[in-house]
């Protein structure tokens, strides 16, 4: 029952970091910026790889410039959905969860979730630099989840 209660609560609380994490502004993960800074730096690169390949005349490359970007326009607001929807599905598996745990374990709960490290997805799976030893216990950890301070 611990095991599947520790597997539960992890999972719905992943997924609610998940989602935190992806909706802490409009920034590319892979470059860092802002959103409407990336989506010049994207579109102007491409143009100007696509150019340089390709040898595109002045028309070709207004045509190319105006499909990249609404095909940037289409992934912004396909992304702006997947939050919504997946801030549906947490709020509900919130709730779900708050059904199955006794008062006592979801205050528990909840003050475990609120001394989290940001680095770390879950207060159940640490990030490399945050596992070691508490109270005498290794903590879980993975690979995967590499330190973010």
């Amino acid at each position: 029952m611990k095991k599947t209660f520790g597997l539960l609560a992890s999972l719905i609380l992943l997924g609610g970091i998940v989602l935190a994490d992806s909706t802490t502004g409009s920034r590319c993960p892979r470059m860092g910026e802002d959103a409407g800074d990336t989506k010049s730096t994207f579109i102007n690169d491409q143009i100007e790889g696509i150019s340089k390949d390709l040898s595109l005349d002045q028309d070709q490359l207004a045509k190319v410039k105006t499909i990249l970007e609404d095909q940037w326009e289409e992934k912004v607001a396909l992304q702006e959905r997947t939050k919504r929807k997946m801030g549906d599905i947490q709020a509900t598996a919130d709730e779900d969860l708050k059904m199955v745990l006794t008062p006592e374990q979801q205050t528990k709960m909840d003050e475990l979730v609120k001394n989290k490290p940001e680095c770390c997805p879950t207060p159940w799976i640490k990030c490399e630099k945050c596992a070691g030893m508490k109270d005498g216990k290794k903590r879980k950890t993975s690979s995967k989840y590499k330190h973010r301070h």
